[in-house]
């Protein structure tokens, strides 16, 4: 609607202002460079028919007063605005104005409108009237009696107007001029302001555009990666390039680019084409590099899908068809078909290597044929690196070309950090960045550097592997370096009087909010690339061959789930974010390799914080020296007796004593020639002091990795058995029933399974007890144990007592996503296999005991899961007892795996063997460097004493006396029986008949009636 009020001296009206210049986004009206608050700017207009003298009249702000006052002789004309600009800034200069337009410079020196919200006034002081508006719900004043000096008799035009929410760098304008509508002023045109101009609306122009270059038929090879990831793919790397030759700017939001089988990608909001300017659609990937500053986007639908040869590709603005172009046989030859020449040529495309100027390129996205930018294509704009950053964990600038400066914290071999050395004090938004040059940078630590290239997510692995992306500048950026030496910004402190990480909760709303204070992952996220220091780090974790150290900053001091020996325990409610890990890169820190295990503590480390395979890292930059704890591994005191079964459960780590020969590349090791056996032999005799029976897991066959048709584990047990006795240990037999080849999972070639050792001197294997469980009655696979390793049920005797052991290596978690990955909350892999194991185990335990009520039974070995996880439940049921269950639970753990400790290792029981059974978890590897397996072994001790021998009362000849091999106490010749008594020398003369009672009747009674009279009678 026209403005018919609010305008002074019949027809000025306010009609544009730029409130904040310089902050996400950018605008430099003076022209020097650089956007300061300076170049705020009050835009006038002369809506009316005829030109106005403006003189006298004056521009007030309740913090500024009379800020300016218009010339004497000021003459704007009709249909004309006059700017005034707060204050030019050095080497700026006014807004260059044409056809009658004016600029003025307020020589201010300070800001002048409050980016919060404030109040703009325009008085005239010939007809002591003015007109006012507000913004950003700005308190209304009323300037005669609120300004110092103003007018107290002046009266206001109008109404107060209020203008809306402003954005930084971003103008509010009248639209169309002279009408009551305010509007920000990039909704209207690819520019963010026009001090002194009319407003340069994009009206989508539909002529004019032009399909420049079609990939349909990507070539193989890195030669056809032509979206530059490192990844050629036949679909990903096709694309489309337009260019906008319409005179102006065009917004293509919505528009859609088709082939003949339908829209294969939706422009999305905000995409403006500059004139002269290209757009490049892929079909899918990870688009890298600068393609000449022009717009990439991918695929909306996922691909382009275009035929190699014979298609048609289409631009739509939804009403019509604004370019289309029909290809033949031309397009299917390994590289893009393109206008010759770019820009102005004419149908039919042209095979790239062909034109000249493309060097034999195949393709040249984003760029003309000779890799020169488009003219249209956009430069690099100013922001400092925490804009960049932002606010999540996605930069609200990807994809953008952007300039901006900082220090060199840390150099890698394919980039380097860069940070602000001042920030902006906000703890939710990281001031460094990694920069990726692709090859060995050529800064230096402590270099002042101003790097211009794209803002992008890069994602170690692809989306798929559920890590999370890190923000970087790319696209082969240009660097700059004004000054070296310079000291480095100052290291976050990790740990008390500085920011400490929230103690239990990764994320508890799915990446809906960014919460640095109490969402883990949203607290590493805001410190991304930054210097830090880890206060007084105390390791978690043994460091293992990539460099891993965990670690928790203030010596573990308000960490939760600790445990006596200083591991960190993983709960189902408490994921333990203050886990910090401590990187040991080779490029940051070249041939420092500290060996540590958990407890040693390793002083304050400072390094740069990145992402990398599912976890937030702090690589060290800075050397420090870990200091031991002194903790040793655990020697079990559950040791085997007369009477006590002892039964340990080892995790062998793939055990075998072959040196693979190369047939395999899994596994290829030498477990023997590396004191493997040895150290885990050293272990079974002085950790676990010989136990009666152990149950193995991932005991591979004799020749290993070697995928060579070999099952045989016979002298992987016996090698194991022979460095068992060298280390003085008792002299085990072996017990399996050997896989198929190739079926039980593991690694390849290896045929991993379980197995027994046994000491048979003190047990025995019960003949035909041995039964693969996971197999039918004819070998198939039962549900869950398709490619996974068997468990195997065995009974053992001791001292006259059979013991059923189960062992078990249930299917790993190789599925999981990352604690700290873009999969909230994480995926447990794997668990619904194992629920299926553990039903078809605990369904064979059931029918044990229905058969045999009173059997014992032990079911052990490596479940591959958490405490809280189904599949232990089910497992469980309601026969068998989880000895884990019976320990503190923060010392329920026998793995730490990325600095959490866990009991993946369990033993359970019956439940008739609750009352004389011990356990212990052995801690002798998961918390130490360099030891023979990750899992700790178990140990379960059984009290079972000797049970008496039953005389045998039916002799081989009943013509013969039995003899009863113990001696009577005197009874006086009788023994009480029924309602009388029975003379002694009857029933040891004639056993089948006395007192014309049939022997084989009445001989539970008379047992009956012994077992009562006769003490400790061996019946």
């Amino acid at each position: 609607m026209p403005l018919t009020t609010n305008i002074l001296r019949g027809g000025i009206a306010i009609d544009e202002i730029l409130v904040d210049p310089n902050g996400r986004n950018n605008f430099d009206t003076d022209g020097n460079g650089t956007a300061d608050a300076l170049d705020e700017f009050v835009e006038i207009h002369n809506q009316s028919a005829n030109p106005i003298d403006i003189s006298g009249l004056q521009l007030w702000d309740a913090g500024q007063r009379n800020w300016f006052t218009f010339p004497d002789g000021t003459i704007l004309g009709a249909g004309k605005s006059a700017v005034v600009i707060a204050s030019l800034q050095p080497g700026g200069s006014l807004p260059a104005t044409t056809d009658g337009n004016l600029a003025f410079n307020a020589n201010s020196d300070r800001a002048i409108l409050q980016n919060n919200g404030d109040n703009v006034v325009l008085y005239d002081p010939t007809a002591d009237q003015y007109i006012q508006l507000t913004y950003n719900d700005a308190f209304t004043h009323n300037p005669p009696f609120n300004y110092s000096n103003f007018s107290r008799t002046a009266t206001r035009v109008g109404f107060v107007e209020e203008w809306g929410e402003n954005v930084d760098g971003v103008s509010l304008v009248r639209f169309p001029a002279g009408d009551e509508n305010i509007v920000l002023h990039n909704t209207l045109s690819p520019d963010a302001a026009s001090p002194g101009a009319a407003t340069r609306v994009v009206t989508n122009p539909v002529t004019g555009w032009a399909i420049n270059e079609i990939l349909a038929d990507p070539a193989f090879g890195l030669t056809g990666d032509a979206n530059g990831d490192g990844a050629v793919d036949a679909s990903q790397d096709e694309f489309v390039e337009l260019v906008n030759n319409t005179g102006a700017a065009a917004d293509i939001s919505g528009w859609t680019l088709s082939d003949s089988a339908g829209v294969r990608h939706t422009f999305s909001p905000g995409t403006i084409v500059p004139h002269n300017g290209a757009i490049v659609v892929f079909g899918g990937g990870r688009p890298t590099g600068l393609f000449g500053n022009a717009i990439v986007q991918t695929a909306s639908t996922g691909a382009l899908d275009l035929d190699d040869i014979n298609d048609t590709v289409t631009l739509s603005n939804g009403l019509v068809d604004v370019a289309t172009y029909t290809y033949g046989l031309e397009a299917g030859n390994d590289q893009s078909i393109n206008l010759n020449p770019d820009l102005s040529g004419v149908d039919p495309l042209t095979q790239h290597s062909l034109i000249v100027g493309s060097g034999g390129r195949l393709f040249s996205p984003g760029t003309q044929v000779n890799g020169m930018a488009f003219p249209g294509n956009v430069t690099f704009d100013n922001f400092p690196i925490f804009q960049i950053q932002g606010t999540s964990h996605i930069s609200p600038l990807t994809g953008r070309l952007v300039s901006t400066a900082g220090i060199v914290t840390a150099v890698e071999s394919d980039g380097f950090y860069l940070q602000d050395p001042r920030g902006d004090g906000n703890n939710a938004t990281s001031d460094a960045i990694f920069v990726f040059t692709g090859t060995a940078p050529t800064v230096a630590v402590g270099d002042l550097s101003i790097v211009s290239g794209r803002v992008g997510e890069f994602t170690l692995g692809g989306v798929a592997t559920g890590n999370l992306s890190v923000t970087q500048i790319s696209g082969n950026p240009v660097v700059t370096t004004f000054s070296s030496g310079n000291p480095l910004p100052p290291a976050v402190l990790l740990g008390t009087g500085g920011r400490t990480p929230p103690t239990e909760i990764v994320d508890d709303d799915n990446f809906t909010r960014f919460d640095p204070d109490t969402d883990g992952i949203d607290f590493y996220e805001s410190l991304e690339g930054m210097r830090v220091t880890v206060q007084n780090a105390v390791a978690v974790s043994p460091s293992n061959e990539l460099g891993e150290i965990f670690t928790l900053a203030d010596n573990g001091l308000g960490a939760t789930g600790t445990s006596t020996r200083g591991a960190i325990h993983r709960s189902a409610t408490d994921a333990n974010p203050e886990r910090i890990q401590v990187q040991v890169d080779r490029d940051l820190l070249p041939g420092f390799t500290p060996t540590v295990n958990v407890g040693d503590t390793l002083g304050n480390v400072t390094g740069v914080v990145d992402y990398s395979n599912g976890n937030f890292e702090v690589k060290a930059t800075d050397l420090f020296a870990p200091v031991p704890g002194g903790l040793q591994p655990e020697t079990t005191t559950l040791v085997g007796t007369a009477d006590q079964l002892t039964i340990a459960s080892l995790n062998a780590n793939n055990l075998d004593p072959a040196i693979e020969q190369g047939a395999s590349r899994f596994n290829v090791d030498d477990d023997i020639g590396s004191g493997k056996f040895a150290a885990i032999a050293n272990q079974i005799v002085n950790n676990l002091k010989n136990p009666d029976i152990i149950a193995l897991q991932d005991i591979q066959d004799n020749s290993g990795a070697d995928d060579d048709g070999i099952v045989d584990a016979s002298f992987t047990y016996q090698t194991l058995i022979n460095a068992i006795t060298a280390a003085g240990g008792v002299g085990y037999q072996f017990f399996d029933l050997p896989p198929t080849n190739g079926q039980d999972g593991g690694m390849l070639g290896g045929n991993s399974r379980v197995g027994y050792l046994y000491n048979p001197g003190r047990v025995g294997v019960v003949p035909d007890s041995g039964k693969r469980i996971g197999v039918d009655a004819l070998g198939a696979d039962l549900p869950g144990f398709t490619s996974a390793r068997k468990s195997l049920a065995t009974t053992f005797s001791f001292n006259g007592e059979n013991v059923t052991l189960v062992n078990n290596d249930f299917s790993p978690q190789s599925r999981s996503s990352a604690l700290f990955g873009s999969v909230q909350p994480p995926v447990n892999g794997g668990a619904a296999i194992r629920n299926q194991q553990a039903f078809t185990v605990n369904d064979f335990v059931g029918d044990l005991l229905e058969k045999t009520p009173d059997a014992n039974v032990v079911v052990l070995g490596n479940f591959n899961e958490f405490d809280w996880g189904a599949s232990l439940q089910t497992l469980k049921g309601d026969d068998l007892l989880d000895l884990t269950e019976t320990l503190p639970e923060n010392e329920r753990y026998s793995s730490i795996l990325d600095g959490n400790a866990s009991a993946l290792d369990r033993a359970f029981i019956s439940n008739n063997l609750s009352a004389i059974t011990e356990f212990d978890i052995v801690h002798t590897n998961s918390e130490f460097a360099n030891t023979p397996s990750d899992r700790d072994p178990l140990l379960t001790r059984i009290s079972l004493p000797n049970a008496p021998t039953v005389p045998d009362v039916f002799p081989g000849d009943l013509d013969n006396p039995v003899v009863i091999p113990f001696d009577i106490p005197d009874l006086g010749g009788v023994i009480p029986f029924g309602s009388g008594s029975l003379p002694i020398s009857d029933i040891l003369q004639d056993p089948l008949n006395f007192n014309g009672n049939d022997f084989a009747d009445t001989l539970q009674g008379i047992v009956d009636d012994l077992t009562s009279q006769i003490p400790n009678l061996p019946f």
